[in-house]
């Protein structure tokens, strides 16, 4: 069956996020009735991090330009609901025989991957192979000429089981979609962090977080008190401006494609280009605060970010914004297995954590502090050394007092975690 939809996927538990934020693109890139038109029907949620609009080309090309909560920003063309390989092959076959969007009938060379094809009982490498037969031999039957080319494609399809409805359930029903890939490459990719330190946060989930968080980068500071390689701060700053995931001469691969390339050679590089976030991290360990500053020069925020290279404990950021409106404090503080399973530990870091935030002007007052605390499972806990049953979330809570306006599961890959919001 064909299909004509757009997919974004993100991280686990961001449907909502990744609705808002192309939303907050549109009414700025478009005008406002075509913004209107296109947002008029919410998406439709699929599973735990997938949104699903109409298919249109601005709505695309704004989405592959600026959508920073995206892994993925698909162009769905094909649903297959068959479960063996020669029924697919058939499906698939009799729909590319009446294709008539550019994407096939300017042929050209593809590339196939496939991602949990589970729906099928087959391998991946079967199912690509089948999704690619059907493509070559379906534009042969026509005069189209498809070459197969891993190393430079003008298409690359992706093969993915998806849930036939909004399901999060790992046990739910799912079918085969065939998706264009409009950007070409995993869209958190971003290409300015070249180096980080020990788990590094995926950058569209750091984009997720600031937009939990309701960071306004014209009235708050936004504060990482353990800033890793700095993700959080320049995904935070990005976001500000709304500026353009791909970099001077860099191009989503769905510019080949006529419509789409029209619609994106007329946006901007940047939507918001005089908003300016003022942004502060420290760093205990020295060379991830050198990577910190490198990954900022090459996102182009490094005259935006003020560091500290040292423990926040030793940071004395109170005197620094004395007199100014309160901001936002945002970090991804360790967990059990990185600080070796020792709860003592970890409970008097958090404890210095809460202690930090109360030294901010005020004590604090008016200001918004939120965590994204990882929560290794129990089972998991006792493979790390970890003797403690308490988990990381609720050692947390427990530690810096007071209870969380928000609480919401997050997961930084398979990392399963918890986004705690406070109003201190």
């Amino acid at each position: 069956m064909k299909l004509d939809h757009l997919r974004l996927l993100g991280a686990f538990g961001t449907n909502k996020i990744m609705a808002g934020e192309l939303s907050r693109l549109c009414k700025r890139a478009l005008d406002g009735e075509r913004s209107r038109e296109l947002l008029a029907v919410p998406p439709r949620k699929v599973g735990p991090g997938g949104i699903v609009y109409p298919y249109a080309h601005d709505l695309a090309a704004v989405a592959v330009t600026y959508h920073r909560t995206s892994a993925r920003v698909l162009w769905d063309v094909a649903l297959s609901g068959a479960s063996r390989l020669d029924p697919l092959y058939a499906e698939l076959y009799e729909d590319f025989l009446t294709e008539d969007r550019p994407w096939f009938t300017r042929g050209g060379t593809l590339s196939v991957l496939a991602f949990g094809t589970q729906s099928v009982e087959a391998g991946d490498r079967q199912v690509v192979g089948v999704v690619k037969n059907a493509v070559v031999d379906a534009g042969r039957a026509r005069g189209i000429d498809w070459q197969v080319d891993a190393e430079n494609p003008d298409v690359i399809l992706h093969a993915r089981a998806v849930p036939t409805g909004d399901s999060e359930e790992s046990t739910a029903k799912t079918e085969l979609t065939v998706s264009l890939d409009l950007a070409g490459r995993p869209m958190h990719q971003r290409g300015y962090r070249l180096a980080h330190g020990d788990a590094p946060l995926r950058e569209d989930l750091a984009a997720a977080l600031v937009l939990l968080a309701r960071h306004n980068p014209k009235e708050q500071v936004l504060v990482d008190p353990m800033a890793g390689s700095g993700t959080i701060l320049l995904e935070a700053g990005l976001l500000g401006s709304a500026r353009s995931i791909w970099e001077p001469g860099q191009t989503p691969l769905g510019a080949r494609l006529p419509d789409l390339g029209e619609a994106l050679a007329k946006l901007p590089p940047a939507l918001f280009p005089d908003t300016e976030a003022e942004l502060y991290g420290a760093e205990i360990d020295p060379m991830t605060a050198g990577h910190l500053q490198d990954n900022a020069v090459r996102a182009g925020l490094r005259e935006r970010i003020t560091l500290h290279s040292g423990d926040f404990r030793d940071w004395d950021l109170g005197k620094r914004l004395a007199g100014r409106p309160p901001g936002l404090i945002l970090t991804n503080p360790p967990y059990g297995a990185r600080m070796g399973g020792n709860a003592t530990e970890l409970g008097r870091l958090y404890k210095d954590l809460a202690s930090f935030c109360r030294a901010l002007p005020g004590g604090g007052a008016g200001w918004t502090a939120a965590f994204l605390v990882g929560d290794a499972s129990e089972e998991e806990r006792a493979k790390q050394g970890d003797s403690s049953r308490e988990s990381s979330v609720a050692l947390f809570i427990r530690s810096v007092g007071g209870k969380p306006r928000i609480k919401k599961p997050l997961s930084n890959g398979p990392l399963r975690g918890q986004f705690l919001l406070y109003d201190l």
